[in-house]
């Protein structure tokens, strides 16, 4: 499979997302079959409710389409729904007056690292995810988003409402912190999370 750089990737999204706006159909069915998976997923980490939370996804999108003449422009399609559930799922929980069910354990691996952690011993992968699982709530949302949802750190800043810094410190204090934990499963950590660590390169992937 031949990998995209990131600027090509932006510059398809925005490619797409006029298309969309333009009245495209097709381009519909294709922002919805590339992120429906990741919208539901992350709005699982709000609610356990399966219901409300594919709900608001198809609402969502509904709300697009009723609105796509007026909508802005963006390069990054992935950052700009992830926000809108985030919101339209709190909203909905505020309005049913339903319980906010922060939820970032991890279960599974991300997608992109499949083929690191196919033939991984399970005992591994259950450490990793325990170690992982003790890490604050904040410091496992932002992982989530870089690793699960391939975000930099202004992105994930931006859906966080929180400034650039912050966001990389935490994210190294987490990474030090698994990187601790998991020393005697030091080669596989790095070829699973420092590829883009804040703490390996001297500059951040865009």
């Amino acid at each position: 499979m031949i990998l995209m750089k990131k600027e090509q990737i932006n510059r398809s999204d925005f490619e797409l997302w006029k298309s969309f706006k333009e009245g495209n159909d097709e381009a519909l069915k294709t922002i919805y079959y590339n992120h429906f998976k990741h919208l539901y997923n992350y709005g699982r980490k709000f609610s356990s409710d399966k219901e409300l939370v594919e709900n608001c996804v198809q609402d969502l999108y509904i709300d697009l389409i009723k609105k796509r003449e007026n909508l802005g422009d963006t390069n990054n399609i992935s950052l700009y729904l992830l926000k809108a559930i985030k919101r339209k799922i709190i909203r909905r929980l505020q309005q049913e007056k339903k319980t906010l069910n922060l939820d970032f354990t991890f279960a599974e691996w991300p997608s992109t690292y499949e083929s690191i952690t196919s033939n991984t011993n399970a005992a591994y992968r259950e450490k990793l995810f325990g170690v992982i699982n003790q890490l604050s709530h904040q410091q496992r949302e932002i992982i989530y988003l870089k690793y699960f949802n391939s975000l930099n750190n202004k992105e994930i800043a931006e859906i966080l409402d929180l400034n650039y810094q912050t966001v990389r410190n935490v994210l190294v204090t987490a990474l030090k912190k698994l990187r601790k934990s998991m020393k005697m499963l030091n080669f596989f950590f790095i070829m699973l999370f420092d590829k883009s660590s804040p703490i390996t390169t001297k500059q951040e992937h865009k």
